[in-house]
C-alpha cells in the first residue's frame, strides 16, 4: 500500500485534467456550432434581404459607369457579368474605363457577350472613333466622326430619349486615359474652330457635354471603382458630374452589384442644393 500512496495522491489531479480537457472540447464545439449556425442564418438573412430590397429598388440609375483599376482587371467575364446584373434591373447604359485601355483592347468582345447573353442589340463606341453595333452576337461596323461642338448636346439627348424608350438595346462606352484626352483635345480643336466673332470667342468651353464632341456619351449617374483602393484617376472630368461612388475590391460576387445599386437607392442627391 506504501508504494501506491504516491498513485493516489496525484489521483485527483490527474481526473481534474480529464474532467478539463472534456469541459475545453465541449466548449469549442459548441463555439463552433454556434459559429457555424449564425454564419448560415447571416447568409439566409441576407439573401432573403436582398431579394425584397431588389424588387422593392424604387430609384435606379439611367447610367452606371465602371471605373476599373487596370492592375486588379481580371478576366472580362466579370465585366460581363458586372453588366448582366445591371441590365436585368434595366440599366441599358454603360461607360467603362481603365487607365491602360485594356478594355478598349477587349471593348468588342465585351460588346458581344453582352449581346450573346441578353439577346439584345449593343451599340458599342470604343476608345474615339470605333464605333459598332453587336446583335445577337454579329457585329457591323459603323463609320463615323466626332460630331461637332453645336450638336454635342442634341446627339447627348437623343441618345438618353432612345436607349430609355427601347429596353432591347444597350449603349455601351468603353475608354481609356490616352482616349479620354484624345476626346477632350479634339474637342477644343472644334469649339476654337467654330467661334467666328469676337462675342462667341468669350464664351466659356462647358465639360458638361455642352462642348464635348462625344455628347453621345451619357453620363453616369452611379460609379462603381473596382480595385483595392477607391480611385476614378484619368476618368473623363466631363462625366463626373453629381454621380454617386460607390468601391468594391472585387467582382467576383454579383451581390457586391446589387448593394451598389441599393446604395444609390438609398442615397439623397441635393445636387449641390
Amino acid at each position: 500500500m506504501a508504494a501506491g500512496a504516491p498513485g493516489l495522491r496525484h489521483s485527483p489531479r490527474a481526473f481534474c485534467d480529464i474532467v478539463l480537457s472534456w469541459l475545453l472540447w465541449v466548449s469549442h464545439l459548441l463555439i463552433g456550432i454556434f459559429l457555424f449556425v449564425r454564419e448560415v442564418f447571416s447568409w439566409v438573412s441576407e439573401a432573403v434581404g436582398e431579394a425584397a430590397e431588389t424588387c422593392s429598388l424604387r430609384k435606379l440609375p439611367n447610367t452606371v459607369g465602371l471605373c476599373v483599376d487596370s492592375e486588379d482587371l481580371g478576366d472580362l467575364a466579370d465585366i460581363v457579368r458586372v453588366l448582366e446584373v445591371c441590365a436585368s434591373h434595366g440599366i441599358r447604359n454603360f461607360v467603362l474605363f481603365d487607365m491602360e485601355g485594356k478594355l478598349v483592347r477587349g471593348g468588342r468582345s465585351i460588346a458581344r457577350q453582352v449581346s450573346r447573353t441578353q439577346k439584345a442589340t449593343v451599340n458599342s463606341r470604343v476608345g474615339t472613333n470605333d464605333q459598332f453595333t453587336h446583335t445577337s452576337g454579329k457585329e457591323c461596323r459603323v463609320d463615323t466622326r466626332c460630331s461637332s461642338s453645336s450638336s454635342s448636346t442634341s446627339d447627348r439627348k437623343k441618345a438618353e430619349k432612345r436607349h430609355a424608350g427601347d429596353m432591347n438595346e444597350v449603349s455601351l462606352s468603353i475608354l481609356c486615359a490616352k482616349s479620354a484626352q484624345h476626346i477632350l483635345c479634339q474637342s477644343l480643336r472644334d469649339y476654337c474652330r467654330t467661334q467666328k466673332s469676337q462675342q462667341q470667342r468669350n464664351n466659356d468651353f462647358n465639360l458638361d457635354n455642352t462642348h464635348i464632341c462625344k455628347g453621345d456619351i451619357i453620363p453616369p449617374e452611379l460609379i462603381i471603382c473596382v480595385g483595392k483602393q477607391m480611385s476614378v484617376a484619368g476618368f473623363p472630368a466631363w462625366l463626373l458630374g453629381s454621380a454617386e461612388f460607390v468601391h468594391m475590391s472585387s467582382m467576383k460576387d454579383p451581390r457586391r452589384i446589387v448593394r451598389a445599386l441599393r446604395t444609390y437607392d438609398r442615397s439623397i442627391q441635393r445636387n449641390g442644393k
